[in-house]
């Protein structure tokens, strides 16, 4: 056991003094994030911060799947399908909601196809539906639906021209039961009346022989 009062040669070591501008502290930071040097000297803090960027350089670039803000015509180009027309106000009409929307062209292109595609198949659907229903009409539709169509092709080739005929179909409105019911009588007139087959009432029976050799004189 070392006397205490003993006062040796021995030097206590002693610790070797440092440069306060050249001693820096780790200050605390969020969990998983990266301490920044706190550097006590102004001049080592402005070489610091020119040396350390404040952030993390792949946060600056677009990582795959982020949103990139679109382009926003003054004007939109549609193009439409063949055969399809738009009302010249319809565009128009629509740009301010598709600007509103933040809409690129590609995208407003992309909307009023989708749009397209649904009103055709609705059409189709609806024309298909009318003439199920038109078949089971007792007039138009059953045995008689052969006689109806011809009636029908007969007034609208007589009365209508190629383009109104396409409207029908586009529309959806070629099997629409009134519209089918409004033509055919049409046809059925231009036709003229139908002779009538058998024996007419009131006249006398004649037999086959009658008919043949002519009916003896009694």
């Amino acid at each position: 056991m070392p006397d205490p009062s003993n006062t040796s040669s021995e030097t206590p070591i002693q610790p070797v003094a440092q440069d306060p501008a050249a001693v820096a502290h780790v200050a605390a930071a969020p969990d998983g994030q990266t301490p920044a040097p706190v550097v006590s000297d102004p001049a080592a803090a402005a070489l610091a911060a020119v040396a350390l960027p404040t952030a993390d350089p792949a946060a600056a670039k677009p990582t795959q799947g982020q949103a990139v803000t679109p382009t926003v015509p003054d004007t939109y180009d549609i193009k439409l399908p063949p055969g399809f027309e738009l009302h010249p106000s319809t565009l128009p009409a629509l740009t301010p909601t598709f600007k509103e929307l933040g809409l690129s062209n590609d995208a407003a292109n992309k909307l009023t196809s989708t749009f397209i595609n649904f009103v055709n198949k609705q059409a189709v659907e609806n024309s298909q539906a009318d003439l199920a229903v038109m078949m089971k009409d007792p007039e138009l539709g059953g045995l008689n639906y052969g006689r109806t169509s011809a009636h029908v092709n007969a007034a609208l080739a007589a009365f209508t021209e190629p383009t109104f005929r396409k409207l029908l179909a586009t529309k959806g409105l070629d099997n629409n039961l009134e519209f089918v019911r409004v033509f055919e009588r049409i046809g059925r007139a231009m036709t003229g009346d139908t002779p009538v087959r058998g024996t007419p009432t009131g006249a006398e029976a004649m037999s086959q022989a009658d008919r043949v050799y002519g009916r003896s004189k009694a």
